[in-house]
């Protein structure tokens, strides 16, 4: 099976022109994830002024499309609701959570980001991070909250090796850090975290801006064992998530 841990979708908030953050329908989710030979693609909202609305979109869309999709929430911890907002959103189903520092506007150091980890902890959710630029911070974010599954969206990212070594050694410090490779653009950094963790690499594509066919191959040409291609690519996601 192969899991892409990392989507978007959404409408979008009234009036968005933003190509990246509207009208982004399940359909075109699904299409390109069945294009690509992808089984299922866990995705979360868009950027929202606030989610609830967004985390029904998701829960409406796995139940039209439930062989397909998983469905991950979205919360803003500047919201003054934000554990009842949690509460709501596995009340609809929702299995795991995202959150973004740069988009939401707020500090990983905030006591709203602490409460939510630990409220997800009891659940098992995970909780996937944007972590190009505070590879750090999450790393301490890891540290402090060992029983909340932390994921960092991207490992480092782009072409930033040294940020992906960091990444790799949290990974190897913190029993509950995972790294989710989309966006990481040097190949044999994804090769030296197949070798170093190969039980805490989650294949992600960042669908549908980047088509997931285009992340998949940058795996498949790794050329990795098959046992450790086959744990990236749906394995150590299908244990995350329940499957």
């Amino acid at each position: 099976m192969i899991l892409d841990f990392h989507a978007h979708m959404g409408q979008g908030p009234a009036g968005s022109t933003d190509l990246l953050q509207s009208n982004l329908p399940p359909e075109l989710i699904v299409e390109r994830a069945r294009e690509a030979g992808i089984d299922k693609t866990i995705v979360f909202p868009v950027t929202y002024p606030e989610y609830s609305g967004a985390n029904r979109e998701i829960a409406v869309a796995v139940a039209e499309y439930p062989e397909d999709l998983i469905g991950f929430a979205r919360l803003n911890p500047n919201s003054p609701d934000v554990l009842m907002d949690l509460d709501a959103a596995r009340e609809l189903g929702l299995r795991g959570l995202k959150l973004h520092h740069g988009l939401d506007h707020f500090g990983l150091d905030d006591p709203p980001v602490h409460e939510i980890l630990d409220a997800c902890a009891p659940h098992g959710w995970a909780v996937v991070f944007h972590s190009i630029g505070v590879v750090d911070e999450l790393t301490a974010l890891a540290e402090a909250h060992p029983e909340t599954t932390i994921v960092f969206g991207h490992m480092g990212g782009l072409w930033n090796w040294r940020a992906a070594r960091t990444c790799m050694a949290a990974a190897e410090e913190h029993e509950n850090v995972y790294l989710e490779t989309s966006s990481m653009l040097v190949s044999w950094m994804i090769e030296e975290a197949a070798e170093r963790v190969p039980d805490k690499v989650l294949f992600g594509s960042d669908a549908p801006a980047i088509h997931p066919k285009v992340e998949l191959e940058k795996i498949l040409v790794c050329k990795l064992r098959p046992e450790t291609e086959a744990k990236i690519l749906g394995g150590n996601a299908a244990r995350l998530v329940g499957l």
